[in-house]
């Protein structure tokens, strides 16, 4: 299980770094007794959301658009699409030297359970992901 205190660490320690040099920044993270969550701003149209609950075990990533109102777009893996989606859509257009690149980035960081190894294998996925993402989205706003 991953403590309240761990998850805040990982967030500051592996998640923000990579996502403020990508002029994603960090702008709320929420830490109770049943959830966890950490939400970062993505182009002013986006945000990224971290989210553990701890009683269940549970762990979910994703990206939704901010327009207020528009709750269809929740379960579109298109336009809101969690980590998995995201991988999936861009698995095999990775080079050879950025999937080498982001391993060495990430050999310092290290879990000491099961749900820290999980949080910050999903950082490494975002951080390959995240700049062909974001390149989407940029071409949708023009």
């Amino acid at each position: 299980m991953l403590d309240s205190q761990m998850f805040c660490q990982i967030i500051h320690n592996v998640f923000e770094p990579f996502l403020n040099k990508m002029g994603i920044p960090l702008i709320e993270l929420t830490v109770n007794g049943r959830f966890y969550i950490a939400e970062f701003n993505i182009l002013s149209s986006h945000t990224l959301s971290i989210t553990y609950e701890p009683g269940d075990w549970y762990m979910d990533i994703g990206i939704c658009g901010t327009r207020t109102g528009d709750l269809s777009i929740i379960d579109d893996p298109i336009k809101s699409p969690s980590l998995s989606d995201l991988n999936a859509r861009f698995y095999g257009s990775f080079t050879k030297d950025e999937i080498i690149q982001n391993t060495i980035y990430f050999q310092k960081f290290k879990g000491d359970n099961e749900d820290e190894k999980k949080l910050i294998k999903a950082a490494q996925d975002l951080r390959l992901i995240l700049p062909k993402y974001l390149k989407e989205i940029k071409n949708e706003k023009k």
